[in-house]
């Protein structure tokens, strides 16, 4: 009796399941990432090429170069290209294609520019020095543009982190390609409660009595002088390797902007920045981007830093979440950035 109630249980849960959600539990998951994302033996992981992926949001198309569709025109060739390069922000996780800011750039730009959005979920200025390096180039950019500081602050107080950012690139395999993390130590309950409506079940249950307590260590609300010059030293980097592209390329500096309003209120420290109090990320992250800023010296040429961003009444509305742009964020950010790349260009004009 007791083996016919647990039957009863798993056969009534996956057809619960299926209704559900569509696709049959013992199947197994296949998450989005699974999906759109694959590893890379250099940039831990990589976007896939020639994709479509259904999201709750919406849908996600990528181009035969593995980079974010942008709307820009197949045909390149005779453009102005602008090639951005970031994390989650740049790929503009949680909008559809359409209202994705680097969409919306490219639309606010028209078709003399071809817009190419190379950012990739959890990418820093390490991910980044490596696109410069082999993926880039190749592109031949008229304008390479960088948005980036979210996922390099992370890193703030990490004592395993290294100057080659080794402790953050284990961390951006595990939260892009979920499964690998439990394939050393949780491997057998992670495949159990992803097939098994019972150990699902009971993973549920486990969760609620632990109250999703993730024990996370202590935090701070202090600057790290080792992430600063890390960064400051990747930001030269990048604007050298920039520049090496061509005499003419242009280099353009973004700083990041957050929901400071979900923060503030805040003071447990979050899964992806779990050495900094919540409270304190505002402050941290305006020090961050002040770093940024004297990347592009005064007086230099083919440099800039694009500051305006920063002084806009920023609402929660703006966002997705903690810092992912809502269409209505988009919509304030690319006129800012599409307005400028026009005066850089209008200024390289004859």
């Amino acid at each position: 009796m007791f083996m016919l109630m647990l039957a009863a249980i798993e056969f009534t849960g996956q057809v619960a399941y299926f209704l559900k959600k569509g696709q049959p539990l013992y199947e197994g998951r296949k998450t989005p990432n699974d999906k759109l994302l694959e590893k890379h033996p250099f940039l831990g992981t990589r976007v896939k090429k020639n994709v479509v992926v259904e999201k709750k949001e919406g849908r996600i198309t990528t181009t035969d170069i593995g980079t974010r569709w942008t709307g820009a025109p197949a045909d390149d060739q005779h453009l102005i290209r602008v090639a951005l390069l970031g994390g989650s922000t740049t790929f503009a996780t949680m909008v559809r294609d359409e209202d994705s800011w680097p969409a919306l750039l490219q639309s606010m730009l028209g078709n003399q520019y071809a817009v190419i959005n190379y950012g990739t979920a959890s990418y820093t200025t390490a991910e980044s020095i490596i696109q410069m390096a082999l993926l880039v180039p190749e592109k031949h950019p008229d304008i390479v543009l960088f948005y980036a500081g979210w996922n390099d602050i992370a890193n703030y107080h990490d004592q395993k982190l290294g100057p080659d950012y080794y402790s953050h690139g284990i961390k951006q395999i595990e939260s892009n390609m979920e499964n690998e993390r439990f394939k050393n130590t949780d491997w057998l309950w992670f495949q159990a409660r992803e097939r098994i409506f019972i150990f699902k079940l009971a993973h549920i249950l486990r969760q609620r009595l632990a109250k999703q307590d993730y024990s996370l260590p202590v935090a701070f609300d202090t600057p790290d002088p080792f992430v600063d010059r890390i960064y400051l030293r990747n930001l030269r980097t990048l604007k050298l390797l920039a520049s090496a592209i061509s005499s003419d390329t242009e280099v353009v500096f973004v700083p990041q902007i957050l929901n400071y309003a979900d923060f503030k209120d805040r003071k447990r420290p979050r899964i992806w920045s779990r050495f900094i109090n919540d409270y304190a990320m505002p402050k941290l992250m305006d020090r961050f981007n002040s770093i940024m800023s004297d990347v592009c010296q005064a007086g230099e040429t083919r440099c800039t830093f694009i500051n305006d961003v920063v002084n806009v009444d920023w609402q929660s509305s703006d966002f997705k979440d903690d810092g992912h742009f809502s269409r209505q964020g988009g919509l304030k950010f690319a006129p800012i950035i599409a307005e400028k790349i026009k005066e850089i260009v209008s200024h390289k004009q004859p």
